[in-house]
């Protein structure tokens, strides 16, 4: 959320409506993960309320916390989509190595 946050106020907006559409698409079933998503949307809305509507400077924040540059913001931007990428090839690597139940009952009758 922080790196997000720090590229754009709007990006936890971004990323409550991802994982939503996650949720609500059956992709996700972890209880935490909505935990996770009611925190995120929470602190979003209060984000962005209290930004919009009231004026008020989270003070959670540090001073400059989106006084960034455009080289900064692409260099958080490409760390970020790098980690994306390797979560995803590690997910991926990770599901070519699982075996459907029938097929654990076929390994083990044939080692017996």
């Amino acid at each position: 959320g922080r790196i997000g946050n720090a590229l754009s106020p709007y990006a936890g907006v971004a990323g409550v409506g991802i994982a939503s559409s996650m949720i609500l698409s059956g992709y996700v079933n972890n209880p935490l993960f909505y935990i996770i998503t009611l925190a995120g949307g929470y602190q979003t809305g209060m984000r962005l309320y209290n930004q919009n509507y009231k004026g008020i400077i989270d003070t959670s924040l540090p001073k400059n916390y989106y006084q960034i540059s455009n080289a900064q913001k692409m260099k958080i931007g490409a760390g970020y989509f790098g980690l994306l990428g390797v979560l995803f090839g590690s997910m991926a690597l990770n599901e070519s190595f699982k075996k459907s139940p029938e097929k654990l009952r076929y390994d083990e009758q044939i080692t017996s």
